[in-house]
C-alpha cells in the first residue's frame, strides 16, 4: 500500500482543491500528510471489501477524498501541543479535540456535505464516547465506521512523534480491544485483519 494519491476516486472538481489542502497539510506537518494519504488508502482498501460501499463509485469517491482532508483541521492547533512528547494535559487534549470542528469549518461549502460530515466526525465512536459531537452507532454510517477505524489504524502503524510504530500483532490487539468497548465495528475490524493488516499489506506500510 504505497502512498500514492489516487486521482480517480477524487471528482474532477474537488482535485485542485484537495491538493491546495495537501499542500497545505504538508507544509504545517509531514507527518500528519503522510497519515493523511495513508489513512485514506486504508480507507479505500477496506471500502472496496465492502459490498455496500464498493457497488457505489460516488461512496468510495466520498471516502477516499474524506481520509485525504480528514485532518486538515490540525492546521489550526499550535505544534508544540500536537506534537508534544508525552501525554498531554486535560486542557491540552481539549484543544487537540477541536481539529474536526476545524476541519468542518476550513471544508464546508467546498465539498459535499457527505465529504465535510466525514471529516468532521472521524473521532466519532459507536458507543457515543467519541467528539466533536458524542453520536452513537445510529447516527453513523458505515462509511463513517470505515474511516474511523482508518485513522485508528493509520495512526497507530505509523511512527508519530509522540509514539513508536506498533507491529501487526499490536495493531490488531488494539482494534479487537475497542470493538469490546463497543467502540468501533467488529465486521469492519475483520475486514480490516484480513485486508490491511495482513503480512503482505501490513509489510509495505512500513
Amino acid at each position: 500500500m504505497k502512498h500514492n494519491i489516487y486521482y480517480d476516486f477524487i471528482d474532477k472538481e474537488y482535485r485542485e482543491k484537495v491538493d491546495y489542502y495537501l499542500e497545505l497539510i504538508k507544509q504545517y506537518s509531514e507527518e500528519t500528510y503522510i497519515h493523511s494519504l495513508e489513512t485514506a488508502n486504508i480507507a479505500l482498501a477496506i471500502a472496496k471489501e465492502m459490498p455496500t460501499l464498493s457497488s457505489s463509485k460516488q461512496e468510495l469517491m466520498n471516502i477516499y477524498t474524506a481520509g485525504l482532508l480528514h485532518d486538515v483541521g490540525k492546521v489550526e492547533i499550535d505544534k508544540n501541543i500536537l506534537f508534544k512528547n508525552g501525554k498531554l494535559e486535560p486542557h491540552e487534549f481539549e484543544i487537540v479535540k477541536k481539529h474536526p470542528e476545524y476541519s468542518y469549518e476550513i471544508l464546508k461549502g467546498q465539498f459535499s456535505d457527505q465529504i465535510v460530515g466525514l471529516c468532521c466526525h472521524h473521532h466519532e465512536k459507536l458507543n457515543g464516547k467519541g467528539y466533536p459531537h458524542n453520536l452513537t452507532e445510529t447516527d453513523l454510517s458505515k462509511a463513517n465506521r470505515v474511516l474511523t477505524i482508518a485513522d485508528i489504524t493509520s495512526a497507530l502503524i505509523m511512527k508519530r512523534s509522540y509514539k513508536e510504530a506498533l507491529d501487526m500483532g499490536a495493531v490488531k490487539k488494539i482494534l479487537d480491544s475497542m470493538v469490546e468497548s463497543g467502540e468501533i465495528d467488529k465486521s469492519i475490524v475483520n475486514i480490516t485483519n484480513n485486508t490491511v493488516l495482513n503480512k503482505a499489506n501490513f509489510t509495505k506500510l512500513h
